[in-house]
Parts: structure tokens; sequence; C-alpha cells
């Protein structure tokens, strides 16, 4: 059983990196251009991240030998979004989009 959900979280883990990967192609075509267009790609850029990190606090007890690998994913993970908060934060304040 923990095997199988394992292997389902890493297949969802698979899905969100690519979320991840579309995102950053999708701001990279949104550099210079509509503030809240960028704003809205890192708050959901943020929010992928955070689930992530959710996913890798499930994997800790799911796969033991691999506890402090999948914390610190999560940490990182939990980092990366902050980041993500941060910088829509800053484009928003800077271009006068209301945040939410």
């Amino acid at each position: 059983m923990r095997r199988e959900r394992a292997t389902v979280l890493h297949e969802q883990r698979a899905v969100l990196f690519g979320e991840l990967k579309a995102l950053r192609a999708e701001y990279d075509r949104l550099r210079g251009g509509a503030p809240r267009a960028r704003v809205e790609n890192l708050h959901a850029t943020a929010a992928t991240y955070e689930e992530l990190a959710e996913l890798y606090d499930q994997l800790v007890p799911l796969e033991p030998a691999l506890v402090e690998e999948h914390r610190d994913a999560a940490e990182q993970h939990r980092r990366e979004g902050a980041q993500a908060r941060d910088h829509a934060e800053l484009i928003g304040m800077k271009a006068g989009v209301p945040q939410n």
C-alpha cells in the first residue's frame, strides 16, 4: 500500500514539474509585458511550488530511506514558492496591480 501511494505521488510530482516548466516558459514570454499577467503567472508558480512541498511532506512516511531528501525538497520548494510570491508582490507594487 505504501509503495503504491508513493508511486502515485511520484507521478503527481512529474506532472507538477511539467506545470512549472510551462509556467517558466510562459513567464519568459511575458517579460517586459503586462504586469498583471506576470503577477498571475508568479502566483500560479508559487501555488505549484507549494503543492510540490506538500507532496514531498506526504512522501516522508512512505519512503523512510529518503526522509532527509524529501524534507529538504519540501523546504526548498516552500522557499521557491515564497520567492515567487515576493516577486509577484514587487512587480504588482511597481505597476500598481492590486494584490490578491
